[in-house]
């Protein structure tokens, strides 16, 4: 690849990563895939931008709907947007589900509390409540910390395999757009395309 595009392409990945150090214009991404007859879109945590394996990392709940619908249809896009500096970075990938594994157990450590408590919830995401509430009202004040392994039993990883960037700056004074794609030898290629 040319020189600036090469540069192009690692401000994508040093975007992601600093999304993921909450440094950048936004923490979330948006994951879209397609399964049971319609795109879903969902915004999750960036929690591991990794340049050198061309992956990105969230987390979910084994027990929601996103986790079977990766496992019919593995394909995924990813929307990131810098809200601060006008940069947005679609990615395509192939998912792989990681529960209770070595990857699963070193997130779940990395991780702390305050994320943690999202999977104590008793019944799965999407079930229907009686009332307006978060799922935890029956911990009370029962106090937790760190150390505490309550909730990894729904804890699950998504590793994003990345095959394809794209990176688009917005400026007034003229917009561009770059892409990005793995070829059979495992090596990106990048063109410049019209914004």
């Amino acid at each position: 690849m040319e020189a600036k595009l090469d540069g192009v392409f690692a401000q994508s990945w040093e975007k992601l990563q600093q999304a993921k150090q909450g440094k950048a214009g936004s923490r979330y991404i948006t994951v879209c895939n397609f399964a049971k007859g319609y795109p879903n879109a969902y915004t999750v945590v960036l929690r591991e931008a990794l340049p050198n394996e061309n992956q990105i990392i969230f987390h979910t709940d084994i027990r929601s709907e996103k986790v079977n619908e990766i496992k019919s249809n593995s394909s995924i896009t990813i929307v990131y947007y810098d809200d601060a500096d006008y940069i947005q970075i679609i990615l395509k990938a192939e998912a792989t589900i990681h529960y209770q594994d070595d990857i699963a157990r070193q997130q779940w450590q990395q991780s702390g509390f305050k994320s943690r408590r999202n999977y104590l919830t008793q019944q799965a995401p999407s079930s229907p409540l009686n009332e307006e509430g978060n799922g935890l009202e029956y911990l009370g004040d029962k106090k937790f910390d760190d150390n505490d392994a309550s909730g990894y039993e729904n804890f699950a990883v998504v590793v994003l395999t990345i095959n394809f960037l794209e990176y688009l700056q917005l400026n007034k004074e003229g917009n561009r757009r770059a892409r990005f794609k793995v070829d059979q030898k495992n090596i990106w290629m990048g063109e410049w395309v019209t914004p």
